[in-house]
């Protein structure tokens, strides 16, 4: 194989390179979107937990029914963590609005992913016609070097 020009080699090494590139490029999509993905199960965690307050505001709720408190006491209560419910409420916008955009960025590093996972499949699909292709240049060159030598040969004897 003298050609240092071999067309089959050249697009077959192209093809490598273009599916090492596109596979970095995967890899670097699928490590975005786990982070993106990370961030908003982080940012949902660091929400206030207002659980313990929608107890405490039940059970004060079932006192009232019972006779045991009054509607004072639930208004009361309701000032005392008015507060709290706002914290938590705009929080929960703030996380909200968050989500929202990191959803939709999330899709659209999704769609980017599934075009580069197209273009390596594409890759692999041509690997075998190309590897063909350079097996069969050098198998042609190799011939016609033989040729070459064998009829040199036959003109010395």
């Amino acid at each position: 194989m003298k050609n240092p020009e071999n067309t089959a080699l050249n697009q077959l090494l192209a093809n490598q390179q273009a599916t090492a590139a596109d596979q970095a490029e995967a890899e670097k999509l699928r490590a975005l979107i786990a982070e993106k993905n990370n961030a908003i199960a982080t940012a949902e965690r660091a929400l206030p937990v207002i659980d313990a307050m929608t107890n405490e505001r039940q059970d004060l709720l079932a006192a009232v029914a019972l006779g045991e408190k009054t509607a004072k006491d639930i208004e009361s209560f309701d000032q005392d963590r008015a507060e709290e419910m706002r914290k938590y409420k705009s929080a929960q916008d703030s996380f909200l609005a968050f989500e929202d955009e990191v959803v939709q960025m999330v899709a659209g590093l999704q769609r980017k992913l599934a075009e580069v996972e197209a273009r390596l499949a594409k890759h692999q699909d041509e690997r075998k016609g190309l590897l063909q292709a350079m097996l069969r240049e050098c198998a042609e060159s190799a011939g016609a070097e033989y040729l070459v030598a064998a009829e040199k040969v036959y003109q010395l004897y």
